[in-house]
């Protein structure tokens, strides 16, 4: 049974955290990171792991209202208390911004779909948009990306740059490593 527990969004999240465990040689033994398939999952997924593991919630700035009601209006989901990490706008933005949107593309590059992204940035719509736009856009637009995405930039992170909501996870989850 895991003594704590990092419930994210969803599976780009979890590749984002666990890249960043990597680095930081955090082994995961006694912790979980559980996607919620969707933030409207947290109540099932909350009442479906009442076992006593310290509990957190890592979200969008603008999930963060419904995870609190979440947890306010239903009697017991917030005891013992659950953390919450929000990231500013989201994830994908977090990273971009952390890695700056011209090694964010390298990245794309490195992952071997540089090709499929200077076919997006080229289409009307884009192409006269900003780069950090352009790359949010490409990681939500193809199965899979998003989460491969994910992973690589976080990877990719030095590690006095990862994002603060990030950090603060992965913190939280070495505390009982």
């Amino acid at each position: 049974m895991p003594v704590a527990r990092l419930f994210v969004e969803g599976r780009s999240d979890v590749a984002a955290v666990l890249a960043l465990t990597r680095a930081r040689r955090i082994q995961l033994t006694r912790v979980s990171i559980v996607s919620l398939e969707g933030i409207t999952n947290v109540r099932r997924e909350l009442r479906a792991h009442r076992d006593g593991a310290r509990t957190a919630v890592l979200c969008d700035v603008g999930e963060t209202g419904f995870v609190t009601r979440t947890l306010h209006d239903d009697d017991g989901l917030d005891e013992p208390p659950v953390r919450l990490f929000v990231c500013d706008r989201d994830l994908e933005d977090e990273l971009i911004r952390a890695l700056g949107a011209e090694r964010a593309a390298e990245v794309v590059r490195l992952a071997g779909i540089g090709d499929s992204f200077e076919r997006m940035s080229r289409q009307p719509q884009w192409r006269d948009e900003p780069l950090a736009a352009q790359l949010r856009r490409f990681a939500g637009a193809g199965a899979g990306r998003k989460e491969l995405l994910a992973g690589a930039w976080a990877a990719a992170l030095p590690p006095h740059a990862v994002p603060q909501p990030l950090a603060d996870a992965v913190t939280w989850l070495a505390d009982d490593v």
